[in-house]
């Protein structure tokens, strides 16, 4: 008799644990974003993250919803969360990078570095990186990294552009304009 109410309790345990993992619908979260209700999403996740704070998913799922509603500082804060949990995210490396850009561009090439360091082969993270150098006035660098994007995919005319900027702020005209 005891072993089979300890079971039973066992069992509830871990029905418990197994609803308390899947707290929120996907596929409620997928139709508020889908209908551009955005605040709806954040509303209906942030009880789901009070009750599981180290679910990637959830975690990016509120993390777009706060910054598809221009709450940029819970976005961060949110991608921040995943960075901690999982350093190779790259979603979340990728809104970490975009976030910074214009007010923390020093941690935006950190963010841009680390996805160099994951996906090399990506053109547009060489691209990220030479137009945050380009903000800092930092030309060599630009042109170092945009060469590298239009290396990698010269069919892809932002690298072009960004590569002849750099060129011509170079006062190199002749290779700017081939």
């Amino acid at each position: 008799m005891k072993t089979s109410v300890c079971l039973i309790i066992i069992l509830a345990l871990f029905r418990i644990t197994a609803v308390a993992q899947s707290s929120f619908d996907k596929n409620k979260v997928m139709d508020f974003f889908q209908n551009q209700q955005v605040e709806e999403a954040v509303n209906y996740l942030t009880p789901a993250f009070a009750a599981d704070t180290k679910n990637i998913q959830l975690l990016g799922y509120l993390g777009y919803a706060y910054y598809m509603n221009d709450n940029t500082k819970e976005a961060e804060n949110v991608y921040r969360q995943i960075v901690l949990t999982d350093p190779d995210n790259i979603a979340a490396l990728q809104y970490l990078a975009l976030l910074n850009k214009n007010d923390s561009p020093n941690e935006a090439l950190q963010y841009t570095r680390r996805l160099i360091l994951i996906q090399p082969l990506k053109a547009g993270y060489y691209r990220s990186m030479g137009e945050l150098f380009k903000r800092k006035d930092e030309q060599d660098s630009a042109f170092v990294y945009f060469s590298k994007a239009y290396v990698l995919a010269p069919t892809d005319y932002k690298n072009g552009v960004g590569l002849a900027d750099v060129l011509i702020d170079r006062k190199e005209y002749n290779r700017a304009d081939s």
